[in-house]
This record gives C-alpha cells, structure tokens and sequence, in this order.
C-alpha cells in the first residue's frame, strides 16, 4: 500500500500484487488469471505511439497499478526456471549478482537478452491495458546506469525499459520507475541484485553517492516531453532495511538528496521513499518537516511470504490481509497529511 502527500493532493493507493511463476501470471486485483502471452513481432515504431498523454489527477482518479517484477532485474522466487539450471551445480546462483558472475559475462548477457525480450512484451501491456490497469510498476538495477568493471552484472536493460515506457504510453498507462536494487545491496535480498549481505551504508564510500547519481540519470533520462504525463513516479530506492548496518538518519539523507535531485529538473512527477519496514509513524517528523511536495511514502504489506497466508485465495487474501491495512494506513496519514485527505478520503474506496 502506497501514501501520497503533497500540499494538493492525498491519496490511499492499492497496488495489486503481481505472482509470476515461469510462465503463469496471476492478477489478484481483478482476480483474473490468464497465461503469460506467446510473443508476437514487437512493433516499438514510435509513429505509432499517442503523443499527448492523459493527465492523471491523483486524488481525484483511483490508481489501479500492478508491479512487472521478474523481470529487468531478476528474483529467483519470480523466475525459478532461470535458476534451475543450477540445481546441483559445483557453483549455486541465488541472485542476478551470481547468475551473472557463475555463467560469465557472455552466456549471463545471452540469457538475459532472451529472458528481456520475451517476459513482458507489447501485448501484455496492452492486455493489463483492457483489464483497466493504469499504472504499472517496473523495477530495475542500478547497473542499469552505472556499473563499475569489477561488478559482473549484464549491461542492457535500460534498453527494454525504454520500450515498456513507450509502450506504455501508447496504452495510456503511467509508469512508476524503482529503483530495486542499490550498490552494495540496501537490504540483502535477492531483489536488491545481491543476497545475504547488506552493505550499502557500509561496504564502499562510494554506494550512495552512485545511488544519487542512478536517481538522476533516471530522471534525465525520462524528463523529456516525450514522456510527460506517462512517467509519473521515481521510487529512488526499493525496501532499505533498518538493519544489517543501515541508519535511518543516512537513509532519510539520501531520501532528502535524491528528493533534490528529482525536484532540480521536474516538479510534478511523484517522489516515492519506501518506509524501511518501519511502522508509518516513524516517518511523521521527517515528512512534515521536510518541505517535501508531491511525495509518497511506500509500504510492502507481503501476503505470499507464510504458509498461513499462501493457504487463502485470492479473495481472502485481499479482505483478510490486504485490506485489514486499511484502518493503520488512514489513522496515521491523518497526522501528516493536509487537511485536503479529508474531503479525498470520502471518494476513495478501499475494498
């Protein structure tokens, strides 16, 4: 679940969670099934693509989003049959990190490419298009941007970025771009590129800075008037931890300079930090007191992580575990928020 604050606009948003499994898509939102699609010829002719985006009104629109996780940045627990292959191998592969650096360079940059061009393709956007899906989530590395020669990360995944954001203007969907996946891992899971250790404080003076400096050329990169109206939102870091030798203090400084970053060339687009699996009143003073605008502040509620909840349907999980949210996520957005979530809160329907 998502909090919007600005001095114009709040908002509850409800993501819907996105299961993949080999070659199986699961949409909990619509609680629609369908299968991942045959690839077709790819047509990212930019002729073909609507030039003038609709503007989204947060506060006022109801935002229907799914997450494209998997896929240009991988998670085993996503795309098991990637990590099949090592299964008994003399050298185990548990993250993108060691995918890359067990297969070497050039068989890693074969799979992927192939992995790339055919795990999210032109008809799935279309397709979430027609289920009345308007925003989708896309996760990716750093590496992306800046990798340094030592790091055996594959190189080339901005590039199937570009066609999911064109694409996905041409289906009138806005696009939250993620930052997933930090210098020296901000959390330790195989979602952030590398597992088990959490060094992004820690392991190089250097891991924050070049986190900035991904913020940055993301936001270059997309603030151009091609993509107005269609990339609406920067989440700068995905799930810092508050543990393994991360301090809240650095990581609110790196909230507030990437803030900058972003705000320094666009003043619209939507500025999401995570909570660092805090509760949300931790946030309360750093929020308020910030001069922040237009921001978001992000928070995982996992339903697919305990046996218990694996064992609900699609429904139950919903009412049960999603939506028994709702009451913590109103009652602590009232202390910080404008005045204006009152009224908002009256149009806003949280199943």
């Amino acid at each position: 679940m998502t909090l919007l604050r600005s001095n114009y606009i709040s908002l509850t948003v409800i993501l819907a969670l996105i299961y993949f499994s080999s070659d199986r898509l699961l949409c909990s939102a619509s609680l629609h099934q369908f299968t991942k699609f045959t690839n077709i010829q790819l047509n990212s002719s930019r002729e073909n693509v609507v030039r003038d985006a609709h503007v989204f009104i947060y506060g006022q629109e109801k935002v229907r989003g799914v997450n494209l996780g998997g896929w240009l940045l991988l998670e085993p627990w996503i795309t098991p049959s990637l990590f099949e292959q090592f299964v008994g191998a003399p050298q185990e592969a548990v993250d993108e990190y060691t995918f890359t650096q067990v297969l070497g360079y050039r068989e890693a940059k074969r799979q992927l490419h192939k992995h790339w061009s055919t795990w999210v393709i032109e008809k799935d956007i279309a397709t979430l298009a027609s289920y009345g899906i308007n925003h989708i989530r896309i996760p990716i590395g750093y590496w992306a941007f800046d990798k340094k020669p030592t790091e055996p990360f594959v190189v080339g995944a901005f590039e199937y970025l570009l066609k999911a954001v064109i694409w996905a203007k041409k289906y009138n969907l806005k696009v939250v771009l993620d930052l997933h996946g930090a210098p020296g891992s901000q959390n330790g899971f195989d979602n952030s590129g590398r597992r088990d250790s959490v060094g992004w404080q820690t392991s190089a003076a250097d891991n924050i800075p070049r986190t900035i400096k991904v913020v940055k050329i993301m936001t270059e990169r997309f603030n151009t008037p091609e993509f107005k109206n269609t990339v609406t939102a920067i989440n700068v870091l995905n799930e810092p931890s508050n543990w393994g030798g991360n301090q809240l203090n650095i990581t609110q400084k790196f909230y507030k300079d990437s803030y900058n970053v972003v705000r320094h060339m666009n003043n619209d687009i939507l500025v999401v930090f995570h909570t660092a699996f805090l509760p949300l009143k931790t946030w309360h003073n750093f929020l308020s007191s910030s001069g922040f605008d237009r921001i978001v502040l992000d928070t995982h509620n996992y339903a697919v992580f305990e046996y218990s909840l694996l064992a609900l349907n699609q429904e139950q999980r919903l009412k049960n575990f999603t939506c028994s949210n709702k009451a913590d996520i109103i009652s602590n957005q009232g202390i910080w928020f404008s005045w204006r979530m009152v009224k908002l809160f009256k149009n806003i329907k949280i199943f």
